[in-house]
């Protein structure tokens, strides 16, 4: 799955881009965050099983056209390997250049499946309270949303979510939530990571977001 930020793609309506995608090249693709970002993986594939290096090859068999289509509206591009609790796909998600060193991660190296999940939201140390506040918002909002309606066809198991605190540790603070998990999902996790990355300025985004 590659997923492309909006200022990537600058010239591009993206309700209309993933219309055409969809008819003309049979892939499934979303809308994420009111059209801040597009999702995009080959219709009737469980997994695009590519790496995320291969995603961005247009010399790519199963991935080549819809590459080639979308790169007559990027700019130069930087890219980031996302991992979500949930293992259907290899996701690639594409930036500006511009971007490069503010990329927020997101990562579920350490998650393993069961029904209560860890969220940490890390920022640097010294983060202003009122971003964490700000994103501390957005993410018990999402997490109504994606419980009430879902996002991409997909819906978190309806139930309350705990906000653990903020922790400081040696490097970085961390903002933890709990709540069940027991059905995995994956346009969700995409729609909160650019539902945070709107809410504030490159230059005062978390770090990135890791599950337990």
């Amino acid at each position: 799955m590659a997923v492309y930020a909006k200022d990537l793609l600058s010239n591009a309506d993206l309700p209309q881009l993933v219309d055409a995608l969809k008819s003309q090249f049979r892939v499934d693709s979303w809308v994420l965050d009111q059209g801040s970002a597009i999702a995009v993986v080959p219709s009737g594939l469980a997994v695009w099983d590519a790496s995320p290096k291969d995603i961005l090859d247009q010399d790519n068999s199963k991935t080549g056209r819809v590459c080639t289509f979308l790169h007559e509206f990027e700019g130069a591009r930087s890219g980031q390997a996302v991992s979500v609790p949930d293992g259907r796909y290899s996701i690639i998600a594409l930036f500006p250049k511009s971007e490069e060193t503010f990329i927020m991660r997101m990562s579920a190296r350490e998650w393993s499946a069961g029904r209560t999940l860890l969220l940490k939201v890390h920022f640097k140390i010294g983060t202003r309270n009122d971003r964490v506040d700000r994103v501390r918002g957005v993410v018990l909002e999402w997490h109504k949303e994606a419980c009430q309606f879902g996002f991409g066809g997909e819906k978190l198991q309806d139930g309350p979510i705990t906000v653990q605190g903020l922790v400081e540790g040696p490097k970085t603070m961390q903002l933890c939530f709990t709540f069940d998990y027991p059905m995995h999902v994956t346009i969700p996790w995409l729609e909160l990571y650019f539902r945070v990355r709107s809410c504030l300025k490159k230059t005062q985004r978390p770090l990135g977001f890791s599950f337990h």
